[in-house]
């Protein structure tokens, strides 16, 4: 499967007849086991010439993130994406849940939640200052609710600067690359 001009950035899924791809200018494709089919993303955001960079189907809901500029991140609702972007937030790169906790990371430093009531908020609304202002990639919910992120300067050539960010109990131990 595969379209001109088409970019599929990641997959992800939660069985064998329930799995997620998005891609480039707002792409999202759904499998139900039988057949593929494409879910309009722009219903309430314009996500014509954005890219979706991550899906995550672990949490409460499918999330989808990117942006190019200004964040979007979309939850399905079983029926349509809705558009839950954090205010004035740069473009999210990774999206993460396990159970109820769902983060959202992007572009310098920048982190959103999902509160328990369904809305996200960005560490900067809640006045947490950047653990980077490197680009978070990607990151991951452990079992015990601890957060973990990974980037560092992922816009641009040559990939430098990687950082890998902590947030829960007992601070890991430092690595040193030599």
């Amino acid at each position: 499967i595969g379209e001109d001009r088409t970019i599929y950035m990641k997959v992800d899924g939660t069985s064998a007849d329930d799995v997620w791809f998005v891609g480039s200018n707002g792409l999202s494709v759904h499998y139900d086991g039988i057949s593929m089919t494409e879910v309009p993303t722009d219903t309430e955001a314009s996500t014509g010439s954005a890219p979706l960079l991550t899906v995550e189907t672990r949490g409460p809901v499918p999330i989808a993130v990117g942006g190019a500029g200004n964040a979007i991140l979309l939850e399905y609702d079983g029926g349509i994406w809705q558009d839950r972007s954090p205010d004035f937030q740069p473009s999210l790169n990774g999206v993460c849940a396990s159970g109820d906790s769902m983060w959202a990371v992007g572009q310098n430093g920048s982190r959103s939640q999902r509160a328990s009531d369904g809305s996200w908020s960005s560490d900067t609304e809640n006045g947490i200052a950047s653990l980077t202002y490197e680009d978070w990639h990607g990151c991951d919910v452990a079992s015990d609710g601890a957060v973990w992120s990974v980037g560092g300067k992922i816009s641009s050539r040559p990939l430098t600067r990687g950082v890998i960010g902590y947030q829960g109990g007992d601070m890991p131990p430092l690595l040193s690359l030599d």
